[in-house]
């Protein structure tokens, strides 16, 4: 009998950390970049791959652009930070709270607030891999 109660004790324990676990920065963003007097919308997509290891890629939906690199991702804890490639070497350094991913981007030319909002499961697109030769 106690060995029925251990186990539904701890189907309870198991759902109850599932529904009260924040989500960490894994997923689909978009986000909308102040440039003078225009509005650029950009993507975001972070996920783990089959090791563990974070990787994400960028778009701009507006003009059907997916798949921009994403160089240096560093994922800690709440803090994500990386480098957008195609974006003038942009470097964003973002911090997930209340379900916004929001801070800077900046480059040479100086550094403008940013913040991603959640829209769904992250949509990575990486880079063909280059051929080894020999």
């Amino acid at each position: 009998m106690s060995l029925h109660i251990l186990r539904r004790m701890g189907a309870v324990l198991w759902v109850a950390s599932a529904l009260f676990a924040q989500p960490g920065p894994a997923g689909h963003w978009e986000g909308v970049l102040q440039m003078e007097n225009r509005e650029v919308g950009l993507s975001l997509d972070l996920n783990r791959n089959a090791k563990s290891e974070w990787i994400a890629s960028m778009g701009v939906p507006a003009q059907n652009v997916t798949g921009l690199v994403v160089k240096d991702l560093a994922v800690n804890g709440n803090s994500v930070k990386f480098m957008a490639v195609e974006l003038q070497m942009a470097k964003l350094d973002l911090t997930l709270a209340e379900g916004k991913l929001a801070g800077t981007i900046s480059n040479a030319q100086g550094s403008l607030p940013i913040e991603f909002k959640r829209t769904g499961e992250a949509k990575i697109e990486l880079p063909a891999a280059r051929p080894k030769f020999p």
